[in-house]
C-alpha cells in the first residue's frame, strides 16, 4: 500500500510542474506580444476651414461716432448786489420763461440809493465850485505877482541909477537909503506875493482831486441805483426764481438761476485711438504755441425721439478739463453749437438731451477697411498667405458703422505689411497656431461662399464643412454684406 501512494504522488506532482512550466512560457508569449504597436490608422481629420474677406481701401471721409449730452453754454446765478425790499417782479422773472437780453425781471427799494446819488451829486457841484473859486484867485494872485515883478525891476533900476548920482555927488545919503528901502520893500512884497500864489496852485490841486473823488462817489451811489433793477443779461431762459415780492435780501442774496441760450454745448467723451485720429487730423495747423488745443473739426449732433431725427451743427472747440478719465480712460471734450435751432428749424436742443455726435476728420491717405469681427484682440488680424495663418498687428484709426449698422474698422495701410488684396479672416479658428495649414474660402460674394481652396477636399465632401457653415451663417451673411458696401465705397 505504501508505495502505490508514492507513485501517485510523483505524477501528480509532474502535471503540476508541467502547468506551471506552460503556463509561464504562455505568460511570456502575451506580454511580448502587449508590447508591440498598434496599427496606425490613416488621419481622416482636414485642415480648419476659415471665411475671409479680402482687405479692400478706403477713400472716404473719416468720421468718429461717439455719444454725448447737452449742457448750457453758460448757468448764471444772480445774486443781490444790494440791500433792500423786492418792489417789482415782473411776469418774465418765473422760471421756464423765455427772455430776451435787458429784459427787466426784479426791481429792489431804491429810494436810499436814490437819495445817496443826489447828495453825491451836490458834492460833486459843490466841490467843483470851490475849486472854480481857488482857480479864480489864483488868477488874480498871478496878476497881482506880475505886477510887483515888474515893480521890483524897477525898484531895482532906479536903485542902480540913486547909486551912480550917490558917488558923484548929486543927491544925498538919505536919498540913496531911501531908494535902498524901496527896493528891499518890493522884494519882500514879491516874494509874499509869489506864496500865496503857490498855495492856491496847491489849493486849487487838491480841489480838483476832491472834485475826481467826489466824482468817484457819485458813480458808486449811480451804481448802486443801477443795481437796485435786475435785467436779463442775455437771451435765455430762467431756471429758478428764488424770491417773491416784498421779500427783503441782503448783498449776495440768490434771486434766479438764468440760462444763456444764445449757445449751447455738448461734452463727448474720445476713446484714446479716436483721440489721437483727432490730433493726426490736425497736421500742422494746430497751434505750436497752445500744446493743450483742439483742430477745429465738424461735428454733427444728432437726436432721435418719438420716430423724429432731428440734426445740429457744431464745432469742437475744447478739452472739458485736462487729462484723461481715471474710471474710463477717456478725454472728455466739449462740443460748441451757435444754433440751438435744429437744420429743420423746429426744434431746440436743450441740456440734458442725450445725442450721437459725428465728428468729420477729413480724408486720408493710405487707408484700409475690413469688418470689425477681423480685428482680434490686440488689434491682430489673421491672414490666409499660401494656405497657411499668419498674423499682423495693425493700427485701428476709426471704428465706424456701415449704413446698414455693422461695425467697420479703418486700419493704416503699410502697417506690418498689411496691404489691399490680402486676404483676412473673418470667422473664428479653434487653438489657433501661426504657420497650421488653412482650408479658406472667400465670402466676399455669394457665388465665392462655396468655394474652398487649399488643401483637403471641397466642401461638399466634408461633414464637418456643412456644420461650419451653419454655425458660422451669420459670420459668412454679415461679411459678404459688408464687403460689397466696402467695394461700393471703394
Amino acid at each position: 500500500m505504501i508505495p502505490n501512494r508514492r507513485g501517485k504522488s510523483t505524477v501528480f506532482q509532474t502535471i503540476l510542474s508541467c502547468i506551471i512550466f506552460f503556463g509561464t512560457i504562455g505568460m511570456v508569449i502575451l506580454l511580448v506580444n502587449l508590447k508591440k504597436k498598434p496599427a496606425e490608422e490613416p488621419d481622416t481629420r482636414k485642415d480648419p476651414l476659415v471665411d475671409y474677406v479680402e482687405v479692400a481701401s478706403y477713400s472716404d471721409d473719416i468720421k468718429i461716432n461717439v455719444t454725448g449730452v447737452a449742457l448750457p453754454f453758460r448757468e448764471i446765478n444772480i445774486s443781490a448786489e444790494v440791500t433792500g425790499s423786492i418792489t417789482v417782479k415782473t411776469d418774465r422773472c418765473q422760471a421756464g420763461r423765455y427772455v430776451e437780453s435787458g429784459d427787466h425781471l426784479l426791481s429792489i427799494d431804491s429810494r436810499k440809493y436814490a437819495l445817496a446819488l443826489k447828495r453825491a451829486n451836490s458834492e460833486v457841484d459843490e466841490a467843483k465850485a470851490r475849486a472854480k473859486k481857488v482857480e479864480s484867485e489864483l488868477k488874480a494872485a498871478r496878476e497881482i505877482h506880475q505886477l510887483m515883478l515888474d515893480d521890483l525891476q524897477f525898484q531895482s533900476t532906479e536903485n542902480q541909477k540913486r547909486e551912480q548920482l550917490f558917488k558923484q555927488n548929486a543927491i544925498s545919503e538919505t536919498e540913496l537909503t531911501q531908494s535902498r528901502r524901496s527896493l528891499i520893500a518890493a522884494r519882500n512884497a514879491e516874494k509874499t506875493q509869489g506864496s500865496r500864489v503857490d498855495t492856491l496852485e496847491a489849493d486849487l490841486l487838491a480841489q480838483k482831486s476832491l472834485v475826481s473823488l467826489k466824482e468817484v462817489m457819485r458813480e458808486e451811489a449811480e451804481v448802486d441805483f443801477k443795481k437796485a433793477v435786475i435785467h436779463a443779461p442775455s437771451r435765455g431762459v430762467i431756471i429758478s426764481d428764488d424770491v417773491q415780492k416784498d421779500d427783503f435780501v441782503q448783498v449776495g442774496k440768490s434771486l434766479l438761476v438764468f440760462e444763456d441760450t444764445s449757445a449751447i454745448e455738448v461734452r463727448c467723451d474720445l476713446r484714446s485711438d479716436q483721440l489721437q485720429s483727432v490730433l493726426d487730423s490736425a497736421g500742422e495747423a494746430t497751434d505750436g504755441g497752445d500744446p493743450f488745443s483742439l483742430p477745429p473739426l465738424e461735428a454733427r449732433i444728432r437726436y432721435e425721439g418719438n420716430g423724429h431725427v432731428f440734426e445740429w451743427a457744431g464745432v469742437l472747440d475744447r478739452y472739458d478739463g485736462l487729462g484723461l478719465n481715471e474710471k474710463t480712460r477717456t478725454a472728455p471734450c466739449r462740443i460748441l453749437v451757435r444754433n440751438t435751432k435744429s437744420l429743420s428749424g423746429n426744434r431746440t436742443l436743450v441740456r440734458g438731451m442725450y445725442v450721437s455726435v459725428r465728428l468729420n476728420l477729413g480724408k486720408q491717405e493710405d487707408l484700409l477697411a475690413l469688418p470689425a469681427e477681423a480685428i482680434k484682440a490686440g488689434n491682430v488680424v489673421w491672414l490666409v498667405e499660401q494656405d497657411k495663418l499668419q498674423e499682423r498687428v495693425v493700427r485701428v484709426v476709426n471704428r465706424m458703422s456701415d449704413s446698414e449698422g455693422r461695425e467697420m474698422a479703418i486700419i493704416q495701410a503699410g502697417t506690418a505689411g498689411l496691404s489691399r488684396g490680402l486676404k483676412a479672416i473673418v470667422s473664428p479658428i479653434p487653438q489657433p497656431t501661426i504657420g497650421m495649414p488653412l482650408r479658406s474660402r472667400n465670402v466676399t460674394d455669394p457665388a465665392d461662399s462655396g468655394k474652398a481652396t487649399g488643401s483637403g477636399e471641397p466642401q461638399k465632401d466634408e461633414p464637418d464643412a456643412s456644420s461650419s457653415s451653419e454655425s458660422g451663417g451669420n459670420t459668412v451673411r454679415s461679411a459678404t454684406t459688408t464687403k460689397r458696401k466696402i467695394r461700393r465705397q471703394g
